[in-house]
């Protein structure tokens, strides 16, 4: 069986999904957990960095290096030695990747565990959850949700406002489908398939997939809102201040709207 029969996307691919999710769900947070302490996060940086030169934004690479040389700040001395560690592993595939250098889906598996292990430590639980589901190849839940979601668009009238699901109705949807329509299951699911629309650069169908007041009570009153683990296909951090999130939320339904009135209207993709 082939790499690409056992996980969706290349290990390239994967690769550079694994990086969006780490720089969503670091580089904000390193930048400001470090000048709550009085440190300037770019200090390390050369004065060539475009991030100095430019005012470029932090890149997954630019996080991993400022959270590697302010370690220190960061972590309990105990955890230090093995995260430096940890984040070598990520820098040294993430240029392999950057430089086009050939890399399999063990390779990307590794590093996919390495940049768990790292989120994991410094208590970024969503993102470490985000990169796990890549971790795995997906199997029949992948094709269901595909179906249940891709048919999402196609069967609300056209006078209808777009529909809201919420994790536990798509299990429940899933459930006549699959042996296994757990969380787990369900959430590994749509990992894949917003990886997938991520990579191809389509309307991402996640922001319909929101949270029921009662999850999202427990969490910060943001139902209506999707969930913290997909964010970083809306480009930010899950924790992101609450205005940024509810335009960048609102941009992407009227992303899914367009997609919408353009199926309706049959207009053909155009391609430069």
């Amino acid at each position: 069986m082939s790499d690409l029969e056992i996980f969706p996307l290349s290990p390239a691919s994967r690769m550079a999904a694994g990086l969006e999710i780490l720089r969503c769900g670091l580089a904000s947070w390193a930048q400001s957990r470090l000048q709550a302490q009085g440190l300037d996060p770019l200090s390390a940086l050369p004065d060539s960095s475009p991030v100095r030169k430019h005012g470029y934004q932090l890149d997954a690479r630019t996080a991993l290096v400022i959270i590697r040389d302010n370690i220190t700040a960061l972590v309990e001395s105990s955890e230090q030695t093995g995260l430096r560690k940890t984040i070598r592993t990520l820098l040294q595939k993430r240029d392999l990747w950057a430089h086009q250098q050939p890399l399999t889906h063990d390779d990307v598996t590794e590093w996919l565990r390495a940049g768990r292990h790292l989120t994991d430590a410094l208590e970024r639980f969503p993102a470490s959850q985000s990169l796990a589901a890549l971790t795995e190849a997906p199997a029949d839940e992948l094709i269901a949700a595909s179906v249940i979601l891709n048919t999402l668009l196609s069967d609300i009238p056209d006078n209808e406002p777009l529909p809201f699901i919420t994790m536990e109705s798509l299990a429940e949807e899933l459930e006549g489908a699959l042996y296994d329509a757990s969380e787990r299951t369900v959430f590994r699911a749509l990992t894949w398939y917003t990886a997938q629309q991520w990579v191809l650069g389509e309307a991402p169908i996640i922001a319909m997939i929101v949270l029921p007041e009662s999850d999202a009570a427990a969490i910060r009153d943001e139902a209506g809102l999707i969930s913290p683990g997909f964010w970083w296909a809306l480009g930010l951090a899950f924790d992101a201040p609450d205005e940024q999130r509810i335009e960048t939320h609102q941009a992407a339904l009227r992303a899914l709207e367009q997609v919408r009135q353009d199926q309706c209207l049959d207009v053909q993709p155009q391609f430069d």
